[in-house]
């Protein structure tokens, strides 16, 4: 079964503002042993290289992002058929590894994703363009969905440096499916990398010693009683012969 999935942009929402002013707590969960995606960086599994044509192969029994299925490009950051990717702006190799994934043409990756506690979680992923020679028609569109749920359509330029992508995200416990779905029914390509999806962690409980700063709503409700007594002895006074 899916998780619900509900999207929250890394502001904070009146809502969320609303909660911490009343003094309700966000339920965020607990985070998970291991990591959440598997293999997010797409360096382990079977890669057959087809080195006649600089390091890359397309998934088949023989080429496997281990985690992974569906229909995509694997690439060595070092492959020249495909542009060199590690060579393109933003790369980082200490992070990024000796692999990245494709989405060529309409072609998808995708991972089934285990949410061990309901709560909120930052999905994030790198993408980059395939350098384009003079060729523009290698800039990609592609929409990524979590649990059935579209959470956006995303572009890269024939070309472009590594850029990082983050989406909030409200998860219910259960199992998702994680997916990467190219748009262009042509030779148009997007470069994947590090994949994550990462569980907010909980804010730390509030320190009881004598002289802790109270927190804002506390020293709203404090301000506003101190208010009202004002008020009252105001009238008092008025009141007095």
């Amino acid at each position: 079964m899916s998780a619900p999935v509900r999207l929250r942009p890394i502001p904070c929402l009146l809502a969320a503002c609303l909660l911490l002013a009343t003094g309700s707590a966000l339920v965020l969960p607990a985070a998970q042993a291991s990591p959440i995606v598997t293999n997010g960086g797409f360096e382990t599994g079977t890669i057959n290289w087809n080195g006649a044509w600089g390091a890359y192969c397309y998934s088949s029994p023989a080429c496997t992002a281990s985690g992974w299925s569906g229909s995509y490009l694997l690439t060595s950051t070092g492959s020249w058929a495909w542009g060199w990717p590690g060579a393109r702006p933003g790369f980082d190799a200490t992070s990024q590894g000796v692999v990245v994934a494709g989405l060529q043409a309409t072609e998808h990756v995708e991972q089934t994703l285990h949410i061990g506690a309901a709560g909120r979680y930052t999905l994030a992923w790198l993408d980059a363009g395939r350098p384009s020679s003079g060729f523009t028609y290698y800039a990609q569109d592609y929409e990524v969905s979590l649990g059935g749920v579209l959470l956006g359509n995303f572009h890269t330029e024939a070309g472009q440096a590594w850029a990082s992508h983050g989406l909030m995200l409200d998860l219910a416990a259960g199992d998702a499916l994680l997916s990467f779905r190219g748009l262009h029914a042509s030779d148009s390509t997007t470069f994947l990398d590090n994949v994550t999806l990462t569980a907010l962690a909980a804010p730390a409980a509030p320190a009881s010693p004598a002289g802790t700063v109270p927190e804002p709503q506390s020293l709203a409700l404090v301000a506003l009683g101190l208010l009202s007594m004002g008020g009252l002895r105001r009238g008092r006074v008025q009141r007095t012969p």
